[in-house]
């Protein structure tokens, strides 16, 4: 049953907040919304024009880059940072919401994030003595914490976060001073899906490649290097030169330096590949794209 909303107010300050709950009366929004395109632009015009018009003027002069459409910056920049929840939901007076009654957490604190976490993480991993009032989170097989006390420790793939639980949010003010710090991650995504480095030397790179469904690698082949390609999961279709040919689940196929190739994924589900580059130079601009679905140049 949907219920007229009387009033929205987003982190409330503290007089109001313990009104509505000596009352008994409020919801907590869940933060899932459900929403018709032509009402909400409608209360754009009317409540925040000016966000509205940087959107559709960023539009209007996006362009495409391969299959992504490329939202130029100094047209976005120009849009107030506003929250929908302050923007829109504070000011509108056509808001109807649902009860629900399931399990739910917003996340909006470190306490909530290890919480929904906890469960996750093998004991076994871990070893820990005199660890007072800290929270880790780690992805890594084998991890020794020793004689700490109000620390928050993170650790997930290649990135590592250790701080004073006191000092915590203050890591939003070091990354908003150095914007760019995690430009050099080791997931690239293409139009045909993404690929992982797993590890890379001066002689050999191993990626891992994630093709989506009814997707394909362009017709290429490479001066500088060979690779060697086997199917973790899926049924991946290649040319291997002359020759069209399927491989399922632990097989592999060799493409030799110079040699005309292509993978494609004809499946309902991603295909994931292991490919292993071995070469003098292992470069992305080492390649030379006969036919490419997606038009790009290099």
């Amino acid at each position: 049953k949907l219920l007229d909303v009387k009033s929205f107010h987003e982190k409330p300050q503290i007089k109001i907040a313990k009104k509505l709950y000596k009352n008994n009366n409020f919801f907590w929004n869940s933060g899932i919304f459900f929403l018709n395109c032509k009402f909400t632009i409608s209360e754009f015009k009317t409540y925040n024009p000016k966000i509205l018009s940087s959107c559709e003027k960023s539009i209007q002069n996006a362009n495409y880059d391969m299959s992504f459409l490329k939202i130029q910056k100094k047209y976005f920049e120009r849009c107030p940072s506003n929250s929908f929840d302050i923007a829109i939901l504070e000011k509108s007076s056509n808001i109807k919401m649902n009860e629900i009654s399931s399990k739910w957490d917003d996340l909006g604190s470190w306490k909530s994030l290890f919480e929904i976490n906890k469960n996750k993480i093998s004991k076994k991993s871990i070893l820990t003595k005199n660890m007072k009032n800290s929270d880790v989170l780690v992805d890594k097989k084998y991890t020794l914490i020793n004689d700490i006390e109000d620390l928050i420790i993170v650790s997930q793939n290649d990135s590592l976060l250790v701080s004073s639980k006191r000092k915590i949010n203050d890591i939003k003010d070091i990354i908003s001073k150095k914007n760019n710090f995690f430009e050099n991650n080791n997931e690239f995504y293409r139009p045909w899906g993404k690929y992982e480095v797993i590890e890379e030397t001066k002689n050999y790179l191993i990626k891992k490649l994630t093709i989506k469904p009814g997707f394909r690698i362009s017709l290429q082949k490479h001066i500088h290097r060979s690779e060697h390609w086997i199917v973790l999961k899926g049924i991946a279709k290649v040319t291997n030169n002359k020759s069209i040919f399927h491989l399922k689940e632990n097989e592999s196929t060799f493409i030799p330096q110079g040699t005309i190739h292509c993978l494609e994924n004809e499946n309902p589900a991603d295909l994931i590949i292991i490919e292993i580059q071995i070469g003098k130079i292992l470069s992305e601009n080492d390649i030379i794209r006969l036919e490419d679905p997606y038009n790009r140049e290099k």
